[in-house]
């Protein structure tokens, strides 16, 4: 009987094949990175124009809340002053950083996802996310603060993920009861004690929090996930330690204590691992409140991300949560339904996935009948020792502390919804790995669930492509401005900017009444005043009027060389119960100083978001951009 022989693969096929999940990731990125380069020059919106005018100030050496009144944390500055400083100080500068900062956040993912499930989980959470954080719906083209979160938090997830069970994960295996066991155990001690994960971890936690107050809780799921994984590996060293000695008592009978050696190390490691992980947690803001005091704006600093932002915070009532939360994600998961809905099978078939139970990469932990193996018995595979440890507690943390981010204050603003994309993507990668095991290797009734998870991966890839096509590939860049944001107020923000950068002195002071910081990046010029944003001078908090008093005050000391009133109801989002101060004294003090030189009206289309975002009735007074001249 003969036989004959399958031909060799091609060597470049075999290196296909070898990367072809790189490959494939690799696609997503230059999607990713040729949609951001083509509207990298999208005109700065209200959220970026506050981050690009701290981070230019701090590169001309002033520190924020000295000429910036905002509460947020002063993370986000320094990474827009570091983009700036490599790319430029413009909309395209800033944007092309966001790219960089989007496409290591995308890889990131993918490496999570490969430890989860392996390849196929790992490619389809990356390119999940990378459509996700693309889209429009979330305001993925803008430079928000919570892609720098995102960034930091993943980069802190695959630190903390390497300080896992490879570090000491001998204890048990090696067996207390013999000589090669202890000597085999105590140089694994003697190099996890000095191993810097857990602090690097932290530390990187610690930027996250930074970067955005929503930040701590990713801070959260660290803690609790180090906990959980040192706390069972404490756990599975004594069972096992007590079987080692159960099986070797003539050792006890010299007075040997087998159960406390292991335990004391896993018990140690434990209490090592966390101390580092706070340590690293604590130094960026501890190095930041030095910094700031000595710098002489900490009192501000404090009023602003402490005092006010816990105003702010409390001002929507707990009652209508739900309501806004239901208006946020009509307009946020309408536009990607399907790779919305995906990751929830994700979440129902991840509970009988056999290959996120780690059987073999964590059988020596969890079986007392491995100790009679004794010391030759061999530890883990490295690709196994690589999974994450507890996956299914992994992604629950992850999905209950992302949510918990994206939900502070109940406000539910679009880009914060990108909090819980990494979760969502994830579990995605669940469902379409479980959906192609299934298809290869099984032959019950719940192979029916691979069709619908794998139908709804590709279909919701298809919609997404098709239903942003036209602003990722084909609108010119202010159209795509305006089918994003429903106005054209941004870009007449950044016209109403080229007019004050052209006839302003560069030593000149300039006033934008109106909630738009982009116009004082943009122009090149300094503030007059450092209410940057109207928004907290309109609130109903015990603030309102002092700081309108404040402002006024401000504007009349430096009397600024030109003032903008950005006459638009976004602007401002004034309420029938606000402070009308301002508006008094404004309608006194241009008539009496001021000359008007340029109008600009501005288009409005359907206006977007929650209706915490909408202005109250009656509260429109116009659709224009006034910029007025001071009367020498």
């Amino acid at each position: 009987m003969s036989t004959t022989s399958q031909p060799a693969a091609h060597p470049w096929r075999r290196k296909v094949r070898r990367h072809r999940a790189w490959l494939l990731v690799g696609l997503a990125l230059l999607l990713v990175a040729g949609v951001r380069m083509r509207l990298c020059e999208l005109p700065l919106e209200r959220d970026e124009g506050e981050y690009a005018y701290a981070g230019q100030l701090l590169l001309q050496g002033i520190a924020p809340y000295r000429e910036v009144y905002a509460m947020k944390l002063p993370g986000t500055y320094a990474a827009y002053a570091l983009m700036m400083g490599g790319f430029g100080q413009s909309a395209t500068g800033i944007h092309l950083g966001l790219a960089l900062v989007n496409l290591a956040s995308i890889v990131m993912v993918f490496l999570v996802g490969r430890k989860l499930m392996g390849e196929a989980a790992g490619v389809a959470a990356a390119v999940v996310f990378a459509l996700l954080s693309l889209s429009p719906s979330v305001l993925g083209l803008s430079a928000h603060a919570t892609h720098f979160v995102m960034l930091a938090a993943l980069g802190g997830t695959l630190a903390l993920l390497r300080t896992g069970r490879e570090e000491g994960g001998g204890d048990a295996a090696n067996g207390p009861g013999s000589s090669a066991g202890e000597r085999s155990r105590a140089p694994a001690l003697r190099r996890s004690a000095f191993a810097p994960r857990p602090f690097v971890a932290g530390l990187l936690f610690g930027l996250a929090f930074l970067m955005k107050q929503h930040g701590a809780f990713f801070g959260l799921f660290g803690a609790l996930y180090l906990l959980w994984v040192r706390g069972s590996q404490w756990r599975a060293a004594a069972r096992v330690t007590a079987a080692y000695a159960g099986g070797r008592s003539s050792r006890a009978q010299d007075g040997f204590d087998f159960r406390r050696p292991a335990a004391r190390a896993s018990r140690n490691r434990l209490a090592r691992d966390l101390g580092l992980y706070v340590l690293g947690w604590l130094l960026p803001g501890g190095v930041t409140v030095v910094v700031l005091g000595c710098a002489g704006v900490l009192r501000p600093f404090l009023f602003w991300t402490i005092s006010y932002a816990s105003q702010y915070a409390a001002a929507i009532p707990i009652v209508r949560g739900p309501d806004v939360l239901r208006a946020s994600l009509r307009a946020v998961a309408s536009p990607n339904l399907l790779l919305w809905i995906l990751p929830w099978f994700g979440v129902l078939v991840m509970w009988w996935e056999r290959r996120l139970d780690e059987e073999s990469a964590r059988a020596a932990d969890r079986r007392p009948g491995a100790a009679a193996r004794g010391p030759a018995s061999a530890p883990p595979p490295a690709q196994d020792r690589s999974r994450i440890a507890h996956p299914r507690s992994f992604l629950m943390l992850w999905l209950f502390c992302s949510a918990a981010s994206a939900s502070v204050g109940f406000y539910f603003r679009e880009h914060y919804f990108i909090l819980v994309l990494p979760a969502l993507a994830w579990l995605s990668g669940v469902a379409v790995s479980r959906g192609l095991y299934l298809l290869k290797h099984d032959r019950t009734i719940e192979l029916f669930l691979a069709i619908p998870m794998l139908g709804l991966f590709a279909l919701g890839l298809g919609a997404a492509l098709i239903g942003h096509g036209a602003v990722w590939f084909t609108l010119p860049v202010d159209q795509a401005m305006r089918s994003i944001f429903g106005s054209t107020l941004f870009a007449e923000t950044a016209r109403v900017a080229d007019y004050l950068k052209t006839h302003a002195p560069s030593d000149a002071r300039i006033a934008v009444l109106g909630s738009e910081p982009e116009i004082y990046f943009q122009a090149r010029r300094r503030a007059a005043t450092g209410h940057i944003y109207m928004y907290p001078l309109t609130e109903t908090t015990p603030y309102a009027l002092k700081l309108q008093e404040d402002l006024i005050a401000e504007i009349e000391r430096v009397r600024p060389a030109y003032v903008v009133y950005v006459d638009n109801p976004f602007s401002w989002l004034a309420r029938p119960d606000s402070p009308q101060r301002i508006f008094e004294w404004w309608r006194d003090y241009w008539a009496a100083n001021l000359d008007l030189v340029l109008t600009v009206p501005v288009e409005e289309g359907l206006a977007r978001g929650s209706d915490m975002n909408q202005p109250a009735p009656g509260t429109a007074t116009g659709n224009h951009i006034l910029v007025f001249k001071r009367r020498p």
